[in-house]
């Protein structure tokens, strides 16, 4: 009796499947609905990550990811001064649906990180940092 099934996809390919069960007297059950699944084994790719200096007294990050099965969310944090400094995430920029934050200057460097989330959990993180 076969209880299982194994098989290779390219990545990218949807696979579906449908099982029916046959019991001891030989009889067939009805098909099951059909479930599919696809296979992704490629990282998203931040395509575009840009801080706008152009106001005042706020810093923009804008920033945009690709992927084929599509971007799940964004994290964001971000650090100002030196490269030891340490990263502060706002609990607010933990899991973005929109690809762009607003910060406060304060006069020095400034680096922003954004890692993009694929729906299969593959991540792809850029860092850009101004000094104003």
């Amino acid at each position: 009796m076969q209880r299982s099934v194994r098989r290779s996809y390219a990545d990218e390919w949807t696979a579906c499947f449908q099982v029916r069960a046959r019991d001891l007297a030989g009889n067939l059950s009805a098909w099951s609905p059909s479930r599919c699944t696809s296979v992704d084994g490629r990282d998203p790719e931040v395509t575009r990550a840009t801080i706008d200096t152009s106001r005042l007294r706020t810093l923009g990050f804008v920033f945009r990811a690709s992927d084929h099965f599509g971007i799940s969310h964004y994290s964001v944090r971000y650090r100002r001064g030196a490269n030891a400094a340490r990263w502060i995430a706002p609990s607010e920029w933990r899991h973005l649906a929109t690809t762009s934050v607003r910060l406060g200057r304060d006069g020095g460097r400034t680096c922003f990180e954004v890692t993009a989330v694929d729906r299969v959990g593959h991540r792809d993180r850029v860092v850009r940092c101004v000094r104003r």
